[in-house]
């Protein structure tokens, strides 16, 4: 588990309103009420919606241009229409890390599941083993940065949608997704929930990497079958709204346990009301509990901290069965470590030098240009420099370079091409990082473009459009 920010964040400029129909004396919806109108309560426009049980759903509102999150808050919709329930930011949440023959297990690096030198600290494996090594009937849904899903030791036992027929553009099971094989991505909004981080990776090794096979390390379970949900981007953070529909898809399609190895924002009555949903479907809610050193009795973490009976809370030991700390300030107070709680955290788990499995990467390609030669013109339309790794050519030199002093001739267009090109075909999770400064003409022509082709050059398909300075 890796430490929540100190600060709350949420995602300007929008606000999530949860409705519902209105209520008797009992508290039971009134039959058929619309909620056609709800909208003139509110500041802005409804640019998504996600039904929950009970007729109740989670509004997106994408609020005017220049209209702050907390002036929207103060409007007081609630008191304008009695449908809504509550009006809140959408919070940002962060990433909270039978003997088998497997290695990693055999040296004693796994000493979660079985401490050879303090059997206390444990989760005595082993002996839980005797009854069961886990069941493909199982299926834990991983809600994280995604999963590696042809890992050699996750393979297996990565859950397959049967209703699916993979790479057909067609929703064959009609659960509203398309080619949702192995699960879905709420981040990228697309079916490929590959892990571009390592974190949800690593927590499904824990929970399932493949017990018995001869290779790197084994789970709690031999057997389950894990579901790969992503909202979380490769800087470990997503949104409530993704967070509800992750959670919304793993019930729908048949996950009996959620894994949420994430947290850090505010109460949220959307969020709330999704795993309410989840309890009421008989579904096990397993959250972080934080890793901010702090009790929770007294200060909440959520989801964790949620008063619901699917929720269990997990904090963090380490091999000498203590709560995990893994930062002290100058008194030798822990600053960033597990949190505790006598009412708000159920249980600990092993959370200290955890080994698990990573996502399989490889760097295609690197370059540094600010430490490239000095630039000189070439022709009217672009300036060469020679990078340190020569990965970059167009067809009048090595590469092109554009530095504020040394600008594009007026009305001249450059690119820069990958030499030899890169073969992505197999790969999955792809990351393109980079750092560029960008100072256009006020006219506002200038712009940088981030394209790839897969079908040799003929065609381009733009990833990124960059206008603006900066």
């Amino acid at each position: 588990m890796a430490e929540a920010p100190e600060r709350m964040a949420y995602v300007p400029g929008e606000v999530l309103v949860v409705v519902a129909p209105d209520t008797g004396p009992d508290g039971v919806a009134k039959a058929a009420e619309p909620l056609a109108g709800i909208e003139q309560a509110m500041t802005g426009n409804v640019t998504r919606s996600i039904p929950l049980a009970q007729s109740r759903q989670v509004l997106r509102v994408k609020l005017p241009e220049g209209q702050t999150v907390d002036s929207a808050l103060k409007e007081d919709w609630a008191a304008q229409d009695t449908r809504i329930i509550a009006v809140e930011p959408n919070y940002l949440w962060y990433k909270c890390a039978k003997h088998p023959n497997d290695p990693y297990y055999l040296d004693d690096s796994l000493w979660g599941l079985n401490n050879v030198v303090l059997d206390t600290a444990d989760i005595s494996a082993p002996e839980a083993w005797d009854f069961t090594t886990g069941s493909k009937d199982i299926v834990v849904a991983v809600i994280d940065t995604g999963v590696d899903y042809v890992h050699p030791d996750l393979a297996a036992n990565i859950w397959v949608n049967p209703g699916e027929i993979p790479g057909d553009g067609i929703d064959n099971d009609g659960n509203g997704f398309v080619d949702d094989v192995h699960g879905y991505d709420f981040f990228a909004y697309d079916a490929d929930p590959m892990d571009a981080d390592g974190h949800g990776t690593h927590v499904a090794g824990t929970i399932g990497a493949v017990g018995n096979n001869g290779i790197g390390v084994v789970g709690v379970n031999w057997n389950v079958q894990i579901m790969p949900v992503r909202f979380l981007g490769p800087a470990g953070s997503g949104t409530t709204i993704d967070a509800i529909e992750a959670i919304k898809y793993s019930v729908a399609n048949g996950a009996r346990i959620l894994n949420n190895s994430w947290g850090g924002g505010s109460f949220s009555h959307a969020l709330y009301a999704a795993i309410q949903d989840a309890e009421r479907a008989g579904v096990l809610f397993v959250a972080a509990a934080g890793n901010s050193a702090v009790n929770t009795d007294v200060l909440p973490h959520y989801p964790s901290s949620y008063t619901l009976s699917n929720i269990i809370s997990v904090g963090a030991s380490d091999e000498d069965d203590r709560l995990s700390c893994w930062e002290y300030n100058l008194f030798g107070a822990c600053v960033s470590g597990s949190n505790w709680g006598a009412l708000s955290v159920d249980l600990l788990a092993p959370g200290t030098d955890i080994w698990s499995t990573v996502p399989n990467k490889e760097e295609l390609i690197s370059e540094a240009f600010d430490t490239a030669t000095y630039p000189t013109f070439v022709n009217t339309h672009f300036v060469k420099v020679e990078g340190p790794n020569n990965h970059w050519q167009t067809e009048f030199g090595r590469a092109v370079a554009d530095p504020t002093s040394y600008p594009y001739r007026p009305n001249a267009d450059g690119s820069i091409v990958t030499v030899p090109p890169r073969n992505t075909t197999d790969l999955r999770g792809l990351n393109v990082v980079f750092f560029v400064y960008i100072v256009t003409d006020p006219d506002g022509g200038d712009y940088l473009d981030l394209d790839i082709t897969n079908d040799g050059g003929t065609t381009w398909h733009t990833l990124l459009h960059l206008t603006g300075s900066g």
